[in-house]
């Protein structure tokens, strides 16, 4: 589970035929960030805690898995806009209305 978690894409169930996910595994590059995978991981180990509770099973085989991917820095999740990038946002009309005139780039 952790394996083929690791290697899904964002939104890989939007729109998606009833398939199961090994057909989806590896078919997009960017994969689910450290805090989705862990998400998904955490909530596998509290139902297995359940069915441990329950007595449905006699150990929780997935209580000490952790995402394959490496947990990134705060500082390189996302990186600032770059000046090409903030001139396009800024020429656009909703952004010129609140901007002063002498801002305005000629």
């Amino acid at each position: 589970y952790r394996d083929h978690l690791a290697q899904l894409s964002p939104n890989f169930g939007k729109g998606r035929p009833k398939r199961p996910l090994s057909k989806f595994v590896g078919q997009n590059p960017p994969v689910l960030s450290w805090e989705t995978q862990n998400n998904y991981l955490r909530m596998l180990s509290d139902l297995m805690g359940w069915a441990v509770r329950e007595q449905l099973i006699g150990i929780n085989p997935a209580e000490h898995i952790k995402p394959l991917r490496k947990r990134e820095a705060a500082e390189d999740q996302r990186q600032p806009f770059n000046v090409e990038e903030l001139n396009v946002m800024f020429v656009q009309p909703v952004a010129r209305a609140s901007i002063p005139y002498w801002w305005m780039p000629l």
